[in-house]
């Protein structure tokens, strides 16, 4: 048998990378933008159509990339597990716990075989420790949310520049002067709570990914 690895967390992620490439073509192929890959945090604004009912397909996706990233997250305790204790603990699994009357009541027994360094670089990544991206998973992990998407009507105003023949003489790149304005819709697919469906999800694998390789160190030792 081979020694602990993270192997597993990342094929979990590459999976979910996957699922996440699909849902952007997906979401293309019904018209709707699948750029959204911007600063995810507080929500569009915009005309919200509850009515809109996302292909089943992309509901699939979502829930199936939620479950590969939260997987990965609990193989990397499984293997943490069995690097700090040398043995196999059945009923590990990584916490996300939202108070730290929580951690208090269940890390312990969540992290059975974890030493404490381990688990303190673990509680560092708490939602009650403002890390967000655990907070949506944990949010996100409820079936319900998969099948909660909404279309949002938002609309931006663009400053439209023309270049001019006049050249910076540092970066030899051309000036550019406003010319006007123009409007921009983007039709977009978002959870019921106003985030993005694709940025708010590449958001948590990136985040899954950074937790899982800041320990790999560890494990090559």
């Amino acid at each position: 048998m081979s020694g602990p690895c993270l192997d597993g967390a990342r094929a979990r992620i590459a999976r979910a990378s996957e699922h996440l490439a699909a849902i952007e073509r997906e979401v293309d192929a019904i018209g709707l933008s699948p750029v959204e890959h911007v600063v995810v945090g507080a929500g569009i604004t915009g005309q919200f159509s509850r009515d809109f009912q996302a292909p089943f397909l992309i509901s699939i996706l979502v829930g199936e990339a939620v479950y590969n990233l939260r997987a990965a997250l609990d193989y990397l305790v499984f293997e943490l597990a069995i690097l700090d204790s040398g043995h196999v603990a059945t009923r590990s699994q990584f916490p996300i716990l939202r108070t730290q009357k929580d951690w208090n009541r269940y890390a312990a027994s969540l992290l059975s075989g974890v030493n404490g360094d381990h688990r303190a670089a673990i509680k560092d990544l708490q939602p009650f420790n403002g890390v967000e991206w655990t907070a949506q998973l944990r949010d996100l992990s409820n079936p319900d949310k998969h099948q909660r998407l909404v279309m949002a009507t938002h609309g931006t105003k663009v400053t439209v520049h023309a270049n001019a023949s006049v050249k910076t003489h540092a970066l030899g790149s051309a000036l550019k002067r406003p010319v006007g304005t123009k409007s921009e819709v983007s039709h977009i697919l978002l959870f019921d709570d106003g985030l993005p469906v694709a940025g708010t999800l590449w958001k948590i694998r990136t985040g899954v990914n950074g937790a899982v390789e800041a320990f790999d160190p560890d494990f090559q030792r």
